[in-house]
């Protein structure tokens, strides 16, 4: 018992670096890409993603950064099915699904 709790704390303090490097990810790239494209509302939602998942880094909510993950899959997975295109959507979309899986991964600790 003593071990599984060892990897829960592990698991914990790697989810929660890593939310830090998905809010980075994301409220970076939305904004330097929605001013090359002078989307506003590319700004914007990346903004409040990547404000969800600050607070979730700071409150320590992992569940938090896996809604917001899973979320943002979806989101990104609905653009890459109409523009066909793998940059953004693609990646992003596989990267949120990666992202979730890990927070999913880490509550389940």
């Amino acid at each position: 018992m003593r071990a599984r709790s060892g990897n829960a704390g592990v698991r914990a303090r790697a989810a929660k670096k890593l939310t830090l490097v998905y809010a980075v990810l994301i409220g970076g790239g939305g904004v330097v890409a929605g001013i090359k494209s002078g989307s506003k509302p590319s700004i914007i939602s990346s903004t409040v993603a990547s404000a969800l998942l600050l607070y979730s880094y700071a409150q320590g909510a992992t569940a938090l950064a896996l809604g917001t993950a899973a979320a943002l899959s979806v989101v990104f997975a609905i653009r890459f099915v109409k523009t066909k295109k793998l940059m953004p959507a693609g990646f992003l979309g596989l990267l949120s699904a990666v992202f979730a899986a890990v927070f999913a991964l880490a509550l389940r600790a």
